[in-house]
């Protein structure tokens, strides 16, 4: 408990010290059930960094907190602390980090396309055009995964030959394909 205020001391100190730091209005509560709600907060020049220190009271309930937080362009802490004039006390940290996806730097336009094919057509699926649906031309629309590979058995009803044919298609897609069912060849 002494090493968790003196952290919490010390910070203080050290930001109240450093020069350049902003000390924002303190701020009464007009909440009834606060009467007497008092909040200061301080901000580093950057406005990454801010401590906030409160208390209020309720007749003879007194509780004080005080709250210390930084952030940065992905990632966030913060450390806070309560005490009461009854002896308890409380403690709490926080961390958290976004991680995002690194890619090439571009600075020309970008564009939000979305394609409308018809799920029920036998062409759609047979990118190549040579009349039979291959599992492989499946995965390259829907993904290498076994829902992929279960629509594939599903609507290949001779397994005798290498792929799905326009009848086995046109025959399996509005009992399986649920955009298919009011659909007619």
């Amino acid at each position: 408990m002494k090493t968790g205020i003196s952290t919490v001391v010390l910070v203080f100190a050290s930001c109240c010290a450093a020069n350049g730091w902003f000390f924002g209005p303190s701020r009464r509560s007009d909440y009834p059930r606060f009467p007497n709600y008092v909040r200061r907060s301080f901000s580093s020049p950057s406005g990454r960094t801010t401590f906030d220190v409160g208390q209020y009271d309720i007749d003879d309930f007194y509780r004080t907190w005080a709250g210390l937080e930084h952030r940065e362009d992905n990632w966030n802490s913060s450390i806070t602390g309560t005490i009461d004039n009854d002896g308890n006390f409380g403690f709490g940290a926080r961390f958290s980090m976004e991680f995002r996806k690194r890619s090439a730097k571009w600075n020309g336009n970008h564009y939000n396309i979305t394609l409308y094919v018809d799920p029920c057509n036998f062409f759609t699926y047979d990118d190549d055009r040579d009349g039979v649906i291959v599992k492989d031309e499946l995965r390259a629309i829907f993904g290498d995964n076994e829902k992929t590979d279960a629509l594939f058995e599903d609507l290949d009803v001779t397994k005798d030959d290498e792929g799905i044919n326009p009848e086995e298609f046109y025959a399996m897609a509005p009992m399986i394909i649920a955009d298919c069912l009011d659909t007619e060849k």
